[in-house]
């Protein structure tokens, strides 16, 4: 069996608004798919589906990275036989997701009620589809952009659609979604391609049909294209561009038209198996092999290419910050302050070749708009806190990651430190002027202090980082001389960050277990082990390794309460962490992700052995597998990583941290690397850390650090236990 067909695209699926289990789509795409295809089955527009509902009224082209963000510029499609029924809620029929054929490179069912078999298959910016009618009656095909509040924009949706009967085509240009800063030029144009020709057809609003109107323009509008009635088969070709719909048409020609939909399922099967195989699992049985393939799947979604090839097939991009059309690649849909964590890490290790052109992506982004983003959906979007670029160009300089300059980098890294941005710019730090001039963010000045405190300090660290490659040793001093700012927020008394004043009074009430305030998604809990740069420099300022065990073990014990604080109502990662009976620790946040590592470096990695291992074991293949939000692929990351045994307690250090793998035999094919062997023969003790023997006789224990440069390097690691402590 072919690796793709193990993915389950529905594990993460079943969520809904006040609890997450992925808040994930059942996403139909090639890896980094400029478009992705989900099916539709629920009214509300961020949770357009969800496992548990049945009134299936399309395959909907989406762009949307998480339901939090909303989606941008979608469009659904959807075959009908019998009579016209246009708008969503008439046109939805009776259809299980068990009935539904999901994988990432192909999408089938059978429509029961309108005698409809189809098949869908996606290319890079294209999707083919066959159609079967059994019955003799009218019927049509339907694409419909939608009525849809997008969060933060409302009334930024308008479109223009057409019919074209003798060519068999629908066009289609929509806009809408993207935040209030989206471009007007930056819209989707779309084109519906038949194999014949159709005999009518028209346009519909919200309002119904517009009738007698083959063109139309305004809010939310949809087509219909009818066919000449009777049943058979016909083949469908649909391609979107972002340039204009003469490149749309040129992308229909160049990746789908003509061609039948096993054959573009082939090509897409093709790309997503190049990756999944990668990661091989000698001896994992079946269940082992399809959890680890769908959790690497939701790991090579985001962020989506935005290019497309152009007249002489170089890659081009229409630019969602300035309308421009410019040359190179695009990427975009990523939130750093989730990805960076695990994300980028693991594609050092899986993918290093693809890494690059995603860098190069962010890099020309940058170029455009003067500025790295900290949130794309397209374009910068103001949303968490930190500017966790940083991070990701840190990790990607100390892992060796070639395709960009680091002096150019730093360009738009220093901007960082050096510019203060208005409190509700998209980009670089709010607040950090008072940060600059108190060495931490008051409470009074802005929201979220301690948390922008703690991510500027590593922020700070990490373009240090960059800033010594690229040979400017006053910028990494300075930000080095930062790097510690998180002590300027550090509780003796209490042992925990908390909000200060300007005049540098602490914060009063405090109450550990109360969220927001100066905290983001959490409490002074989930923020007490935010200091990924500096581990021994927090263990020393908690009274030493015994102490801030001892202080690590009470948020392990601690029970899972919480008081809803500035957020006036219970948020779903304050259910999420109560469910998972893990103490304070809140595995589905990214907050709490810096937390586990600490038990290696207080001394007890055996603890972080089993702590891993528990989490881990918490994932499954079902639609509410996840421990939390998904988030571009983080979780999933943190899970392979932790399965392979390499956990990046700090991105940008360039080492992993050495942890008791899942996996008893992993082998990492990485296409100009030497092939990475990891064998775990432990007794199954686990009370002392386990030895780690590799090529040339090295060997270190784990919860130490392994140097990158020693995986790249390849060859047989042997894990084996115990060692006396």
């Amino acid at each position: 069996m072919r690796t793709v067909e193990l993915v389950d695209c529905f594990m993460g699926t079943d969520s809904r608004h006040d609890f997450s289990h992925g808040n994930v789509l059942p996403l139909m795409a090639l890896p980094w798919g400029t478009h992705h295809w989900s099916p539709a089955n629920a009214a509300p527009d961020n949770w357009f589906f969800q496992y548990r509902e049945h009134a299936f009224h399309g395959l909907r082209l989406t762009h949307q990275p998480s339901p939090w963000m909303t989606d941008w510029c979608s469009a659904t499609l959807m075959p009908q036989a019998g009579a016209r029924r246009l708008k969503r809620e008439a046109r939805s029929v009776e259809l299980p997701s068990a009935q539904l054929t999901c994988r990432p490179h192909r999408f089938a069912c059978v429509l029961p009620t309108e005698g409809i078999e189809w098949r869908a298959a996606p290319s890079m910016q294209g999707l083919a589809m066959h159609l079967r009618w059994r019955g003799d009656g009218p019927r049509r095909l339907i694409v419909d952009s939608g009525r849809v509040h997008f969060h933060g924009d409302r009334g930024n949706h308008d479109s223009q659609v057409r019919i074209d009967p003798a060519r068999g085509e629908i066009v289609l240009r929509t806009r809408g979604g993207g935040g209030r800063r989206l471009h007007p030029d930056f819209a989707m144009h779309l084109v519906l391609r038949c194999e014949f020709p159709g005999i009518g057809g028209g346009c519909f609003d919200a309002d119904g049909e517009r009738d007698g109107h083959c063109e139309a323009e305004g809010p939310a509008l949809g087509a219909w294209l009818e066919l000449p009635p009777g049943g058979g088969e016909m083949r469908v070709w649909v391609a979107a561009s972002f340039i204009d719909e003469a490149s749309a048409r040129s992308l229909i020609d160049q990746q789908v038209a003509g061609r039948d939909v096993e054959d573009i399922a082939a090509v897409a099967a093709d790309a997503w198996d190049g990756l999944l195989d990668r990661l091989e699992l000698p001896g994992a049985d079946l269940q082992q092999r399809a959890l680890t393939a769908t959790l690497c799947y939701r790991t090579l979604l985001f962020p989506r290419r935005l290019d497309e090839p152009g007249p002489g097939g170089s890659p081009r991009h229409r630019c969602p910050d300035t309308g421009a059309i410019c040359g190179g690649v695009r990427v975009t849909d990523n939130g750093f302050w989730d990805t960076a964590r695990t994300v980028y890490p693991w594609y050092a290790l899986l993918c290093p070749d693809h890494l690059p052109t995603i860098l190069e992506g962010w890099v020309n982004g940058a170029r455009i708009t003067g500025w790295l983003p900290s949130w794309a959906s397209p374009g910068h979007r103001n949303c968490m806190t930190g500017s966790y670029a940083d991070a990701v160009f840190a990790d990607a300089v100390a892992r060796g990651i070639e395709g960009f300059d680091p002096l150019e980098v730093l360009r738009y890294l220093r901007r960082h430190v050096e510019e203060p941005v208005d409190d509700d710019a998209p980009y670089g730090r709010i607040g950090m002027d008072a940060y600059l001039q108190h060495g931490f963010v008051p409470h009074e000045r802005i929201n979220k202090s301690v948390a922008r405190t703690l991510d500027y300090a590593y922020g700070d660290w990490c373009i240090a980082r960059v800033a010594e490659a690229a040979g400017d040793s006053a910028l990494a001093d300075s930000c080095d001389a930062r790097a510690g700012s998180w002590r300027q927020v550090l509780c003796t008394e209490t042992g925990f960050f908390r909000g200060r004043h300007a005049d540098g009074s602490w914060v009063k009430p405090f109450d550990p277990i109360t969220w927001g305030g100066p905290y983001v998604e959490g409490s002074a809990w989930q923020f007490a082990w935010h200091v990924p740069h500096q581990p021994r420099e927090l263990i020393a300022a908690r009274g030493g390794a015994g102490a801030a065990r001892a202080f690590l073990q009470r948020l392990l014990d601690e029970a899972p309460r919480y008081h809803v604080g500035t957020y006036s109502h219970v948020i779903h990662e304050m259910s999420e962490m109560a469910a998972l009976d893990c103490g304070q620790y809140a595995h589905s946040n990214q907050p709490s992700h810096f937390t586990l590592p600490y038990l290696a470096h207080c001394g007890d990695p055996a603890a972080f052995g089993r702590w891993t291992r528990r989490i881990c074991d918490l994932h499954r293949l079902a639609p509410d597998g996840f421990l939390g939000d998904e988030d571009n692929g983080e979780m999933s990351a943190w899970w392979l990583l932790a399965a392979l045994g390499l956990f990046p307690d700090c991105p940008g250090l360039g080492d992993w941290l050495t942890v008791r793998p899942l996996f008893s035999h992993a082998l990492l094919h990485v296409p100009g690397r030497p092939p990475l062997e990891l064998r775990r023969n432990t007794n199954g003790e686990e009370r002392h850390p386990d030895r780690w023997t590799g090529p040339g006789g090295v060997e270190l224990r784990s919860g130490t650090h392994l140097n990158h440069a020693h995986v790249v390097a390849g060859g047989t690691w042997n894990i084996t236990g115990t060692l006396s402590p």
